[in-house]
């Protein structure tokens, strides 16, 4: 740990700084000075007060580097750089823990960490903490982005009946498929359509081409049959299908 650390975390310029001068001397108790537990907390800061403006950047680019060594040769390097007798000193000190968590168990495989909430509950720890076993300073791999699917809004509940979210309401749609032979169009020659005419290859007035419903895409052959809003054990059908398309898409 480099030595000018308490100066770097603190180089900044007080917040307040412009402010009248109000020395006072920070109160310890000499008796648990070489305590590592002695931690005070910070006092609630008064209106008009001045106070650190720290940048804690270097102390966590410091800690990150030295994940996978074990946590009591990093924290004596810490304490032998620091003096927790000075005000910066006992500033990082109480940083520190912010960053790193010392208690911690294991829960099977998972490394737990009492939270910060009131009542206290155990949660999987997170960032930087001790391995309870080995001892180890470790770190937890960052989360994953949860990707935020579309919202589903059509779902197909059979071949030819589709659901549909409109206005906030489901509605079923029905549909039946033409005769594959059936005639779709007659497509005729114009002269003011040159594009249209090469497109079916007609060349001259009076050709014709006739376009029946298996030369189109399925959904072109399809047609409505009937509409109406979907009923409430439809709708519980449709909540079920959506909550498991949502969660795949969520798992990538």
């Amino acid at each position: 740990m480099r030595p000018d650390m308490s100066k770097i975390v603190v180089e900044r310029p007080r917040h307040g700084s412009r402010l009248r001068n109000h020395k006072s001397a920070l109160t310890l108790d000499p008796r648990r000075i070489a305590d590592d537990a002695y931690i005070d907390p910070a006092e609630p800061r008064q209106a008009g007060e001045k106070w650190l403006n720290e940048n804690l950047s270097p102390l966590r680019r410091y800690l990150e580097s030295n994940v996978g060594r074990p946590w009591s040769k990093v924290y004596a390097e810490i304490r032998a750089t620091l003096d927790s007798r000075k005000a910066t000193g006992l500033h990082i000190l109480q940083h520190l823990h912010d960053f790193v968590d010392c208690d911690t168990w294991l829960d099977g495989r998972t490394v737990m960490v009492w939270g910060n909430g009131w009542p206290r509950r155990p949660q999987p720890v997170t960032g930087l903490y001790v391995h309870p076993v080995s001892g180890l300073l470790r770190q937890t791999p960052p989360r994953e982005k949860i990707r935020r699917s579309k919202p589903v809004t059509e779902l197909s509940l059979e071949a030819n009946v589709i659901c549909r979210l409109v206005d906030g309401v489901w509605y079923r749609f029905e549909y039946a498929e033409h005769d594959p032979d059936d005639i779709a169009e007659v497509v005729r020659f114009h002269a003011d359509q040159p594009a249209r005419n090469r497109k079916y290859g007609l060349q001259a007035p009076g050709d014709r081409r006739v376009i029946r419903y298996r030369d189109l895409p399925p959904a072109s052959a399809r047609y409505l049959v009937h509409r109406r809003q979907c009923a409430r054990h439809e709708i519980s059908e449709i909540d079920l299908r959506v909550l498991k398309i949502s969660r795949k898409l969520n798992r990538g």
